[in-house]
């Protein structure tokens, strides 16, 4: 199915990672960004997630489907009403000029901020209940529910929950593992056995893809993680391999860095890094997983 592809925030980590797949496999596609900077070799249309008014029919115009990457996040500062402003309203007018442009399919990546959990001793899946904390996740979860309100055979909706995504440069918390990473530091993960779901963006890049070629594919709600799981101790080893370096890891005991963190008002950050959070994926991966990982 020859259709054109439209993504938003195409300049973004994810965003990036998706154009170059579906270009690589030869899908034509269409940068929806902010950035007057076009480096990219596809064409390109203004979108503002703080500019209502760059989303209308112009900017669809001809797009098949959409996949919606844009969002205001990894900012700590930031109050609801600017993510609801951002991350709420700007899809709800997407979907609206989607709805009307005749867009066939929309592709909303959310988190699993959803649950509202840094770690967890059950295995999360989809029936778990969820229970946003922070606006970013709160955000998130209101646009899902409008997007599943509004789906129909004319406008199919495919929602993925991501949790820890990897990858080169990536930002967020596997971004400050690359880059405590890339320093000789001595690190105190020696004796970690956490267990962590992450996904690659090369995974989720090729999973869209075959979203793109289907409209009927993914369809609905999905939670996506990679399996196994991995704990903080092979993120890092991993990391350090890549770059050229000794692991360099001491085994402190978990109950010290327990205490340590909780005692500095780092709970979140102690749970993070040394306990686990692993989620049942709704969609076999195994053949969008790269061959050498």
């Amino acid at each position: 199915m020859n259709l054109t592809v439209g993504v938003t925030g195409s300049t973004g980590f994810i965003g990036r990672k998706i154009v170059e797949i579906l270009v690589k496999k030869g899908v034509k596609v269409i940068a929806l960004q902010r950035s007057e900077n076009h480096s990219q070799t596809i064409p390109s249309r203004r979108f503002d997630l703080s500019n209502l008014r760059t989303i209308n029919a112009e900017l669809l115009d001809e797009i098949d489907v959409v996949i919606h990457t844009a969002a205001l996040v990894h900012d700590s500062s930031a109050t609801y009403p600017e993510h609801e402003a951002l991350n709420v309203d700007a899809t709800s007018k997407l979907l609206s000029v989607s709805k009307k442009c005749g867009v066939k399919k929309f592709i909303f990546i959310s988190t699993v901020g959803v649950y509202g959990v840094s770690s967890d001793k059950s295995n999360i899946s989809l029936e778990t209940p969820v229970n946003p904390q922070t606006a970013y996740a709160k955000a998130k979860y209101q646009s899902e529910l409008e997007l599943l309100a509004n789906a129909s055979r004319e406008l199919r909706v495919s929602i993925l929950r991501l949790p820890l995504v990897t990858g080169e440069n990536a930002p967020g918390n596997f971004g400050f593992l690359e880059k405590i990473a890339k320093t000789s530091l001595p690190l105190p993960f020696g004796s970690v056995t956490n267990k962590r779901s992450v996904i690659s963006a090369d995974t989720v890049a090729n999973l869209i893809f075959e979203a793109t070629q289907s409209l009927a594919a993914l369809e609905g709600l999905h939670l996506l993680a990679e399996s196994p799981p991995v704990s903080t101790k092979e993120l890092i080893i991993g990391l350090r391999k890549n770059y050229g370096k000794s692991s360099n890891l001491i085994p402190v005991p978990k109950i010290m860095m327990k205490l340590a963190l909780n005692a500095i008002g780092k709970r979140k950050i102690y749970e993070q890094l040394y306990e686990d959070l692993v989620f049942v994926t709704s969609v076999d991966l195994s053949n969008f997983i790269k061959s050498n990982k």
